[in-house]
């Protein structure tokens, strides 16, 4: 839990600081000054373990900074319409910046895109879009979690069995790479566990 606390605050301050440069280097005939900046959140599930942490840390910090969020779910990974759908309504809002975990990596990168060219800065959290356009990325090794899945498994089954291995929501990036570590390991270092079927 601490963890994903201190990547939301870093993620925040990351773009407080982004977004505070753009501001600042825009004189003020370009653009009115805003009293307050607004970053938009979207992401995917609020009832999801990961992001429950992440959405306290970005509050905390965006509240220490005095930015203002307007938080938005799409209500499960499934619902990638709907997420598109709230990404174009938080940039009519003339969000300053957008934190964005993604319900599907391709699905959504059109609405990243759409950001940055109207001057939003992106950051990834989580679940990630499929393109190099946003600021950055905050992300777990989904990789190495999937090793450590493969080998607790291991031990849990004395080493040997048949498995089913469930990844989680098709089309995002955190579920492949886990799958990938988890499939890896079993098939390096397990010789007599066998992955019977997928989900």
């Amino acid at each position: 839990m601490r963890k994903k606390v201190l990547v939301a605050v870093i993620t925040i301050v990351l773009l407080f600081s982004i977004v505070s440069q753009n501001l600042f280097a825009v004189s003020r005939t370009e653009a009115p000054k805003k009293e307050k900046l607004v970053f938009g959140v979207s992401l995917p599930l609020l009832a999801f373990s990961y992001e429950i942490p992440l959405l306290y840390g970005i509050r905390l910090e965006a509240e220490k900074l005095g930015i203002e969020l307007i938080e938005l779910e799409a209500g499960g990974f499934g619902n990638l319409d709907k997420q598109i759908a709230q990404v174009e309504n938080l940039l009519q809002q003339n969000i300053d910046a957008l934190i964005l975990s993604a319900t599907d990596g391709a699905g959504v990168v059109g609405g990243v895109e759409q950001a940055v060219s109207m001057g939003v800065p992106v950051v990834g959290v989580g679940s990630q879009a499929n393109t190099d356009k946003v600021v950055t990325k905050v992300v777990a090794d989904d990789y190495e979690m999937g090793v450590i899945e493969a080998e607790a498994l291991a031990a849990a089954i004395s080493f040997k069995g048949d498995v089913v291995m469930m990844s989680g929501p098709p089309g995002n990036n955190w579920t492949e790479d886990r799958a990938d570590g988890f499939r890896d390991t079993v098939r390096k270092k397990y010789p007599e566990i066998r992955i019977v079927a997928e989900q």
